[in-house]
């Protein structure tokens, strides 16, 4: 009895093998299952026509036969791009998932290039360039940085890391205060200033404890009534101070 049952059990295993290799057989040659359609989703700055062009999906292809890292690494050489995630919709779409960089800050030399949070330069704003979400781009612009050529590349100097720690934290903790910055100019010397988008404003910050007196500010732009009805200056620049001067 056990040598029919186990007999009966290798029998139906071997028939579903071989009718599992048929259909694999039958699918790969069925041209039903070829690629016929690339999608791409996710574009803000960058179009679909650039992501299909570095994409290079092979159409009518076996969706099965398809390499997707070949695909995800060629079209993350596109600036603009973090992240991509290459999937399938049976029977014969595949689907590009773009994340793109989000600018953080402008930083304004000879025109205005776009940096995110890691310190990636993006390539300099172009009058023609798709922008399908402007907010991407509501960031306040960076003065006073001196790019560093790193071959074909263009580099932030490392005295530029604190700026963009600073703005990051901004961002993420206190996005009322990111967005009233319009611009933020660093000198010679590493002393910051901001100025605002209401009337632009001059704040003076100084060298140093940055994130503390944009704290101190955002609080102090909360309860400030001039006298006259308008600020002309903003100085944190003396220990737990804020001089402020009228016009």
């Amino acid at each position: 009895m056990a040598i029919k049952k186990y007999g009966k059990a290798f029998l139906f295993s071997t028939t579903f093998l071989l009718a599992g290799l048929q259909l694999g057989k039958w699918v790969n040659k069925d041209t039903g299952f070829r690629v016929q359609k690339v999608t791409v989703i996710g574009c803000k700055t960058l179009s679909e026509p650039e992501v299909l062009a570095a994409a290079k999906a092979p159409l009518n292809k076996s969706i099965f036969d398809v390499e997707f890292a070949a695909i995800t690494k060629r079209v993350e050489t596109l600036p603009f791009v973090e992240r991509v995630q290459v999937s399938r919709i049976f029977p014969s779409t595949l689907v590009i998932a773009v994340q793109e960089r989000r600018p953080l800050a402008l930083i304004n030399n000879a025109g205005l290039w776009p940096i995110d949070e890691h310190g990636v330069v993006l390539p300099r704003l172009q009058s023609g360039r798709r922008m399908s979400d402007p907010a991407s781009f509501d960031t306040p612009v960076l003065s006073g940085i001196t790019f560093v050529k790193d071959k074909e590349h263009k580099q932030l100097p490392a005295s530029a890391k604190p700026l963009l720690d600073l703005l990051a934290e901004l961002r993420t903790g206190n996005p009322m205060l990111y967005h009233s910055i319009s611009e933020l100019s660093v000198n010679a010397k590493g002393y910051l200033t901001f100025y605002l988008m209401k009337g632009g404003v001059p704040v003076y910050l100084g060298r140093d404890n940055w994130m503390e007196k944009s704290e101190r500010l955002f609080i102090f732009l909360q309860r400030a009534q001039p006298a006259s009805g308008k600020l002309a200056a903003i100085d944190l620049r003396y220990a737990n101070q804020i001089v402020t001067r009228e016009s």
